[in-house]
C-alpha cells in the first residue's frame, strides 16, 4: 500500500488514521485527505500493531467540550480567559496533571467571539497511549460534519452528538448509553434549551442527521421529545485533515521526550566510541610507523657497523701517533715555550713532561710573579692545548720569594 500519489503531488507512502467505530476501531488508509479506504477492523488492544505513522483520532468520551462567548476578538487573549471559564467550573483540577486544553473558534459576532474549548482527559487508558511517531486528535474532527444542525452516530458502543453551526463544530457529547431512549431524547432537549439560551444555537428548526444503523422506535423517541423527524443517513467516511490539533497525550510526549534523550545520548556514545576508536588507531598506526623506523634504523646501523668499526681502529692509531705528529706534545718545544714566558728573576727547578701531563716547578721573587708567570702560560698559542692548574704558591720564611708549581693536561693524549 505504500508508492502512490499522495497529499503533495508527490510520489510518497499512504496516510493512515485510526478511529474508534461502532464497536471495535477502525483503520483507514489515504491517498488523499479525502480518498479514504477502510483497510480493517481492529480491537482496541491490537492498536500498538498499527503502522507506525498513524494518526490516532480519540473517542468523543475521552474529552470534555464546553461553548463559550468570550467578549474579545483578540486571539491572543484567548487561552487566559479559556482558563478562567475553566478554572470556575473545576475542569482544571486533576490528580494526574493539569490536562491538555485545546480550542477552535466557532462564529464571531461584533467584538466577542464563540469557539469550543476542549478539556482532555489527563487519565487516558493505556491502550490509547501508543509510543507512535503518529499525531493525535479527537474523531469528530475526523468526520464529516453537516453545516448546522446535529449530528449523532456511535463510537466504541456509546452514543455520541455532534453539534455545528457554521460548518464548525460547537459542541460535542457523548452519552453513557448507546441507544436513544426517551430518557436521552429529553436530555438532548435540556441541551438544545441551553444551546439557546447561551445563543449558540438558536435555530428553531434544526436537522438532525443519524448516522449509520439506528432503530426505529430510536428514531421515533427523537421526534416524540423534540418535534424534528430525524434523517437517517450513512455514516460517511472520514477525512484526513492536513493539519490536526496535535493532542498528544501527556505519557506519548514524555515518553517521546525520554526517547529522544535516549537517542541524543546513544549518538553520542557512538560518535564518543568512534572518537576513541580513532585515537587508538592512530596510537597503534603511530607505534607501528615508530617500530617500522626503529627497525629500519637498526638495519642501517648494522650494515655500516663494519664500516663505523674500521674507523674506530684508525682513530684509535692516529691517536696513538699524535704524541709524534703533534708538535705541542714535544718536551723540547713545550720547555722552549715554558721558558719564554718567564719573567725576569724567575727560574725553573723542574720539568716533567708525560704525553697527557706536565708538571713545572720554579721559584720566583714574589707570589704576584708567579700567578703572572701562570697567566704567560695559559695565554701562549704554544700551550694553548693543554690545561693548566696552579695551586696558591707557597712563601719562603723571612723571604718574599714564592715556590710554585703548575700542571697541565693535554685532553687529546688519552690514549686507550
Amino acid at each position: 500500500m505504500a508508492g502512490i500519489l499522495g497529499f503533495g503531488g508527490k510520489r510518497e507512502s499512504l496516510r493512515y488514521l485510526a478511529l474508534p467505530g461502532e464497536q471495535d476501531w477502525e483503520l483507514w488508509s489515504f491517498a488523499s485527505p479525502a480518498e479514504a479506504h477502510l483497510v480493517k477492523s481492529i480491537p482496541v488492544t491490537e492498536l500498538v500493531n498499527l503502522p507506525p505513522d498513524t494518526r490516532i483520532a480519540l473517542p468523543s468520551r475521552q474529552m470534555v467540550t464546553l461553548p463559550l462567548w468570550l467578549q474579545t476578538i483578540d486571539p491572543t487573549l484567548f487561552q487566559e480567559m479559556i482558563a478562567v471559564q475553566l478554572e470556575k467550573r473545576g475542569l482544571l483540577k486533576s490528580s494526574n496533571g493539569a490536562p491538555s486544553v485545546y480550542h477552535h473558534v466557532v462564529a464571531k459576532e461584533q467584538e466577542r467571539t464563540l469557539l469550543l474549548a476542549l478539556v482532555l482527559n489527563p487519565n487516558l487508558p493505556d491502550s490509547y497511549c501508543l509510543d507512535l511517531t503518529g499525531d493525535y486528535d479527537f474523531a469528530a474532527r475526523c468526520r464529516p460534519l453537516p453545516t448546522d444542525g446535529y449530528l449523532f452516530w456511535r463510537e466504541e458502543g456509546r452514543l455520541v452528538m455532534a453539534v455545528t453551526r457554521n460548518n464548525q463544530l460547537a459542541y460535542l457529547h457523548t452519552f453513557s448509553s448507546s441507544e436513544i431512549t426517551t430518557e436521552i431524547a429529553k436530555e438532548i432537549q435540556c441541551l438544545r434549551l441551553r444551546f439557546s439560551w447561551e445563543h449558540i444555537f438558536t435555530e428553531d428548526s434544526f436537522p438532525i442527521h443519524l448516522c449509520g444503523t439506528f432503530t426505529h422506535s430510536e428514531r421515533q423517541a427523537l421526534q416524540e421529545v423534540l418535534q424534528v423527524t430525524p434523517k437517517l443517513i450513512p455514516l460517511p467516511n472520514p477525512l484526513f485533515r492536513e493539519t490536526s490539533l496535535s493532542m498528544t497525550p501527556t505519557g506519548v510526549s514524555s515518553a517521546r521526550t525520554q526517547q529522544e534523550k535516549s537517542k541524543r545520548w546513544k549518538r553520542l556514545v557512538r560518535q564518543l566510541l568512534w572518537i576513541y576508536l580513532l585515537v587508538i588507531l592512530g596510537v597503534l598506526g603511530q607505534f607501528g610507523w615508530l617500530t617500522y623506523q626503529a627497525s629500519t634504523l637498526r638495519k642501517q646501523v648494522q650494515s655500516q657497523a663494519a664500516s663505523v668499526k674500521r674507523l674506530m681502529d684508525i682513530s684509535d692509531h692516529w691517536k696513538a701517533l699524535q704524541p709524534a705528529v703533534d708538535s705541542t706534545f714535544y718536551p723540547l718545544e713545550t720547555l722552549l715555550s715554558c721558558v719564554n714566558q718567564l719573567p725576569p728573576e724567575t727560574r725553573l727547578t723542574e720539568f716533567n713532561h708525560s704525553p697527557d701531563n706536565i708538571v713545572i716547578q720554579g721559584e720566583a721573587q714574589n707570589a704576584g710573579i708567579a700567578n703572572n708567570f701562570h697567566s704567560n702560560i695559559k695565554s701562549d698559542p704554544n700551550l694553548k692545548k693543554w690545561t693548566w692548574t696552579m695551586p696558591e704558591p707557597r712563601i719562603f720564611p723571612n723571604t718574599n720569594k714564592a715556590q710554585f708549581q703548575l700542571s697541565g693536561t693535554h685532553p687529546h693524549a688519552q690514549i686507550q
